[in-house]
């Protein structure tokens, strides 16, 4: 008799559900909680902020920093490869492995179009000194100055096809805004 057979079965798998469902319950402190513990032990380190030493910003003579020398050239292409490359990439078409997710993207170099501050060393410098905000270039104040123009010498002679001359009273509104001599 089929209906016999299936009544049958119907307790055994009634009783296997119970028994799955008793098995559950009991265990349901250990199904639904974390091994971590509730109170976590404090990490915090407390410590005063270290107060640098001030310190003097030599002066730069615009005259003897405004055309490059090989000493400027290799001091920006040091420079340029510790704090630039990363975005910029080592050619200077802003494919870097820092540029990953950036927006807008890093400056290509070696365009000539839509510099915010210009191609001159003015506006190069200017760029370091302040960056560009809200873009994702920072500030690189805490360079020299003359390590500012070394990037900046680098950057046009290796990177900018045909870039704009500094006038003599660029450079000088330059020193005058940021009191370089």
């Amino acid at each position: 008799n089929p209906g016999a057979k299936f009544g049958v079965l119907y307790i055994y798998v009634l009783v296997i559900g119970l028994a799955i469902g008793i098995y559950y319950v009991n265990n349901l402190d250990n199904l639904s909680r974390q091994k971590v513990p509730p109170v976590l032990a404090d990490t915090t380190v407390v410590t005063d902020i270290v107060v640098k030493k001030a310190m003097n910003v030599p002066p730069i003579n615009i005259n003897e920093v405004k055309n490059s020398t090989p000493e400027l050239l290799a001091d920006g292409e040091k420079l340029y490869k510790t704090n630039c490359a990363s975005c910029h990439g080592e050619n200077g078409a802003g494919g870097g492995p820092a540029s990953m997710g950036l927006n807008p993207a890093p400056r290509n170099f070696t365009s000539k179009d839509n510099w915010k501050n210009g191609t001159k060393i003015s506006g190069i410098y200017t760029t370091l000194q302040e960056g560009l905000l809200p873009s994702s270039m920072a500030s690189y104040d805490y360079l020299l100055p003359v390590e500012k123009f070394a990037l900046a010498h680098y950057i046009r002679t290796n990177f900018i096809p045909d870039s704009d001359k500094d006038s003599d009273d660029d450079l000088q509104a330059l020193d005058a805004t940021y009191n370089l001599s």
